[in-house]
């Protein structure tokens, strides 16, 4: 790539580029967090971000480097309260951490955890089974709405993912819309 093509790139306007190129991955980085955290969507994004940091990198001359936390990605409890909960939070740091992040290599390393997350907590609902037509894998349950069914759940015996593909006791129907997308997504996207 040139500089002109860089600059054109980047909003055609040498005094703007900067300025052009924040906003630019600020949206992007908006779009990832948005999405559902899976490869085929995510990598398109991150190819953009990439150009851009490659045409910004040219003009300025310098590598764009930071730091970030890095944490370990991790559901190997059994509990569906306990892993429901962990992948909240790890899935909001780990937002947070994205958008606080200043360079590509930051940006892709993020974006990979949360797809490495979305799989994990999608290997622990699933269930080898015939699924039903209507499931969107993109439409996502209110995580309120979750945590309080799973904790009817609990009252009624049901504690792990065990009890919920044994069917043991009754599992509110958002458990089992649940259970149902990420066997889906995992059997789609993995």
């Amino acid at each position: 790539m040139s500089k002109d093509e860089a600059i054109q790139l980047l909003g055609g306007e040498l005094d703007y580029i900067e300025d052009f190129f924040e906003e630019q991955v600020f949206l992007i980085k908006n779009q990832i967090i948005q999405s559902l955290s899976i490869k085929k969507l995510i990598e398109p994004k991150l190819k953009k971000i990439n150009f851009l940091f490659n045409a910004y990198q040219l003009l300025i001359g310098e590598e764009i480097t930071d730091n970030i936390e890095k944490l370990d990605i991790n559901l190997d409890d059994d509990s569906i309260l306990n892993t429901v909960s962990t992948y909240q939070l790890l899935r909001n740091k780990l937002k947070l951490i994205l958008l606080n992040a200043q360079s590509f290599h930051n940006i892709e390393y993020v974006s990979n955890a949360l797809i490495e997350l979305e799989l994990l907590y999608a290997r622990k609902w699933y269930e080898d089974t015939e699924l039903p037509k209507d499931i969107l894998v993109s439409k996502v349950i209110d995580p309120m709405q979750l945590l309080y069914d799973i904790k009817i759940y609990a009252s009624a015996g049901g504690y792990t993912f065990d009890d919920l593909k044994k069917a043991k006791n009754y599992a509110p129907k958002s458990l089992i819309v649940e259970k149902n997308r990420l066997s889906l997504l995992l059997s789609k996207y993995s």
